[in-house]
């Protein structure tokens, strides 16, 4: 078992973008998986009975509806906490990956990394909720700190909130926050881009295409 966890927050209407995901980055990541290097799963809220044939979907106890993003996370959180894990990569069904330079990142040396919302008018930074790696400690202050108990939509700037002043706040703009609709900012072999968001599932392959591409003229 590895130490290392990857969560993807989805929700059952979206076996679409779960699909699209396998289509593209998740195998490189189930590779990994399959050498103990990382584990992973998608979680989902209380809704379809076919999810259950979806070997990687944990289906938690939770409304599934976009008002209880806040308690998703938290049962996402005590997963890894009673699972042992020393560091969790929370993504999203949306966003695209890169596997290999998310592992290389240099993710360990901090409790809480990823691109930083610097300009929130909340008067404190927030690591934008769509990808980043937050460390156990980290996971176990924020589920301690009851801020995720309550049904509520922003939980990446009550995280912020918990975390500022306790933990470094790292800054790592190879995860892009907003990806531009001409692909500026997706990972090809010219860059170091480690993750893009937002992205439908016709994007998620269209994404994936130019990434293997970029590599035959290297």
């Amino acid at each position: 078992m590895s130490n290392i966890f990857i969560g993807i927050r989805s929700c059952n209407l979206y076996q679409n973008y779960r699909e699209a995901q396998r289509d593209t980055w998740l195998p490189s990541l189930i590779k990994l998986a399959n050498e103990s290097i990382v584990d992973y799963k998608y979680f989902v809220g209380n809704g379809i009975p076919q999810l259950y044939l979806e070997k990687d979907v944990v289906v938690l106890n939770v409304d599934d509806s976009m008002q209880y993003l806040t308690i998703k996370t938290k049962l996402m959180f005590e997963y890894v906490i009673d699972h042992k894990y020393d560091h969790l990569f929370f993504t999203e069904d949306d966003t695209y990956v890169v596997p290999m330079r998310l592992i290389a990142s240099g993710f360990q040396y901090h409790d809480y990394t990823g691109n930083m919302n610097s300009k929130s008018n909340l008067g404190f930074p927030y690591m934008n909720g769509h990808a980043y790696w937050i460390s156990r400690p980290a996971i176990q202050l924020v589920l301690d700190s009851g801020v995720l108990d309550k049904p509520g939509l922003n939980e990446d700037a009550l995280i912020g909130a918990t975390l500022f002043g306790m933990y470094e706040f790292n800054n790592d703009t190879r995860y892009t926050a907003y990806r531009p609709e001409n692909g500026q900012l997706d990972p090809l072999a010219s860059n170091q881009i480690i993750a893009t968001h937002k992205a439908t599932p016709d994007v998620m392959r269209q994404v994936h295409k130019a990434y293997l591409e970029s590599f035959k003229n290297v």
